[in-house]
């Protein structure tokens, strides 16, 4: 069993635009607007959080390279 989590509240302007095209999509999905955005959220997070690590994985390794370049000249 999960332990439950500590949860904030976050309050977001959206354009009317923007809007209309979560509540199509959450209206699609069959969830409320707010559980479609934190979906949505935390998707993306996911997305930017890998791309961090693998650019701090390739910079990493660029380094590495660089060095032994270096050591072999």
């Amino acid at each position: 069993m999960q332990e439950k989590q500590e949860k904030e509240r976050l309050n977001l302007y959206l354009s009317q635009d923007l809007l209309k095209r979560l509540e199509y999509c959450s209206e699609r999905y069959g969830v409320s607007r707010t559980q479609l955005a934190v979906m949505l959220i935390g998707q993306g997070l996911a997305g930017i959080e890998e791309a961090f690590r693998i650019s701090s994985s390739v910079s990493k390794e660029l380094l590495k390279n660089l060095d032994q370049e270096d050591s072999n000249n």
